[in-house]
């Protein structure tokens, strides 16, 4: 699914409701929201890629760039932190395994 897009000029993000909303109207709990879903291992999260020539508005220019790059980033290294997750809980699960 498609969380971050450009359109007509104006980047956008998937709301709560299932519409896309401008960017430049994105709250820290819009953030916290696209953040979990980018995380999740059943969500599979796009984004249109970010280049300065597709949005022509400047304000949604800095924003977009911004989270896009933090999202891109966050994907890049996704499979590393589930490893990490996996790895520290592992040898608890296995001793709460055990002990059962």
């Amino acid at each position: 699914m498609n969380y971050l897009k450009i359109e007509s000029g104006k980047g956008y993000f998937l709301g709560e409701d299932g519409e896309y909303k401008l960017i430049d109207s994105i709250r820290k709990e819009d953030i916290l929201r696209l953040l979990e879903a980018a995380v999740s291992a059943d969500v599979d999260f796009e984004m249109d890629e970010m280049n300065k020539d597709n949005i022509q508005n400047q304000a949604h220019i800095i924003i977009y760039s911004n989270i896009y790059e933090k999202f891109l980033e966050l994907q890049s290294n996704k499979n590393c932190f589930w490893d990490e997750c996996k790895d520290l809980y592992r040898e608890a699960l296995n001793k709460y395994k055990s002990d059962s």
